[in-house]
């Protein structure tokens, strides 16, 4: 019976982004999904246990349902309730302590948003990922930064501050 307590507290169930949930069990359970993927005690044990930023993408891919391409290096992201609408490609170097949220909290309920990072991007330490952003492939964003819903981040771009700059690297022409 326990068991069964913790499952339903624990696992909040598939949410749709897109889809806003109002139920005051839902807000409930979200909080007490929120303290314990944020609570010290749970962010030390995954360190002492996973050590690598290379386990850590595996965990977040089987536990949390986050999808993942293959090659990823996450170092201890902050995770939040909705992880099953993260999108991350191959090849994804995340910094230590980066933010992402897929929630935004309205007067009628809780709305989630999808994130979309496209293959071998890069995130320096504690940048954050807001709900609804989308970054295309080779994707540079700094540390400390803010990466937003709206404007989509195009292809081997680097954004750096809060609100953020985008620099977008195009090809040299080619004259003879």
């Amino acid at each position: 019976m326990l068991v069964a307590f913790l499952k339903y507290i624990v696992f909040t169930g598939s949410t749709k982004a897109g889809k806003t949930y109002t139920s005051l069990s839902f807000f409930y359970r979200r909080w007490f999904v929120d303290r314990l993927l944020l609570s010290p005690l749970y962010r030390i044990s995954t360190h002492i246990i996973l050590q690598d930023g290379t386990t850590y993408p595996l965990y977040i891919r089987w536990c949390l349902g986050v999808k993942i391409g293959q090659g990823a290096w996450v170092n201890r992201p902050f995770l939040r309730c909705g992880c099953e609408h993260i999108t991350a490609g191959r090849g994804l170097h995340a910094g230590m302590n980066n933010i992402w949220n897929t929630a935004i909290v309205t007067k009628d309920g809780i709305l989630f948003k999808a994130i979309r990072v496209g293959d071998k991007c890069t995130f320096g330490q504690r940048a954050i990922l807001m709900p609804g952003c989308e970054a295309g492939h080779h994707v540079t964003l700094g540390a400390e930064s803010v990466l937003r819903s709206g404007p989509y981040v195009q292809d081997s771009s680097t954004v750096f501050g809060c609100p953020p700059i985008i620099f977008v690297q195009t090809a040299p022409d080619s004259e003879n």
